[in-house]
């Protein structure tokens, strides 16, 4: 299923950036968000959904906002607290896969102290309205939501992707987490 959608997106037109536009303005409208300390985003492919308009309305707002970097040689990563005054386009660079990741002289942010309410921004190749979702393959971000999960925070999972990458069924394993909520251009799901 991975491989089959994942070539069906690269192959389909591009959503206009408007679509990733009304994927962010739904987020900005949900409390999870709002009421949110810190901001766990991505910087997204070229066929994802992009959430860079949250990342600066979140730093706007005074909540710590960080980015995923993977662990060289690993399949684990960890995410890096961007600096409110400065630039986004100065504090990343190309990263794994081409994509852009934070500078590793930007604090890491720590998951062991980690409190309060965290929103977390999930990317995936696919989700379902019951809140299943399939990353690329590589469990990046099931790991580190499993580690998240043993925090002292509140954590809000957001699936975020466009319209096109919803389906009926995600194939899900016992290791996988379900999102609280899915949102796409069209529609905020609440899944939980």
């Amino acid at each position: 299923m991975r491989q089959t959608l994942l070539h069906w997106l690269s192959e389909a037109p591009s959503p206009a950036p408007t679509a990733s536009a009304a994927c962010c303005h739904l987020i900005e409208q949900l409390p999870e968000f709002t009421q949110a300390d810190t901001v766990l985003a991505y910087m997204a492919l070229s066929e994802e959904a992009d959430c860079s308009a949250l990342i600066e309305a979140a730093a706007q707002h005074g909540k710590q906002v960080a980015l995923p970097r993977v662990q060289p040689g690993t399949s684990d990563m960890d995410f890096f607290l961007l600096d409110k005054t400065a630039p986004l386009s100065t504090q990343t660079t190309v990263g794994a896969w081409g994509i852009q990741e934070p500078l590793t002289t930007l604090r890491r942010f720590e998951l062991e102290t980690a409190a309060g309410r965290i929103f977390m921004i999930v990317p995936g190749v696919a989700f379902s309205s019951d809140g299943a979702r399939l990353g690329h393959g590589k469990g990046f971000y099931d790991r580190y939501i499993a580690r998240l999960a043993h925090s002292a925070a509140s954590v809000c999972l957001c699936g975020f992707c466009f319209s096109v990458q919803c389906v009926a069924q995600v194939p899900t394993d016992c290791y996988d987490r379900r999102m609280d909520i899915v949102v796409t251009e069209r529609e905020l799901v609440r899944c939980i």
